[in-house]
C-alpha cells in the first residue's frame, strides 16, 4: 500500500464515522419525538379511562368535572 492509499482510507473511515454519528443523532431525535408522542397518547388514554370510570360510577352517563372537590358536582 502506498502512503496515499492509506491516507485515502483514513479519510473514508472518518467520513463514514461522521455519517454514522449524524445518523445516530437523527435516530435519537426521532426516538425522543416518539417518546413524547407516546407520553401524550398515554395521558389521553388515561383521561378517557377516568371519564369512563366516572360515567360507570354515576350510572347515569353524566360527565362529572372534578375541578374542585370542595364544590358541588358539575354535570352536563
Amino acid at each position: 500500500m502506498t502512503k496515499k492509499t492509506i491516507t485515502d482510507q483514513i479519510v473514508e473511515y472518518q467520513q463514514s464515522q461522521q455519517e454514522a454519528a449524524e445518523a445516530l443523532s437523527q435516530a435519537q431525535s426521532r426516538v425522543a419525538e416518539l417518546q413524547a408522542l407516546l407520553h401524550r397518547q398515554t395521558g389521553a388514554i388515561t383521561a378517557l379511562q377516568r371519564i369512563q370510570q366516572d360515567q360507570a360510577t354515576n350510572g347515569n352517563g353524566a360527565v362529572v368535572l372534578d375541578a374542585d372537590p370542595e364544590s358541588e358536582e358539575v354535570t352536563f
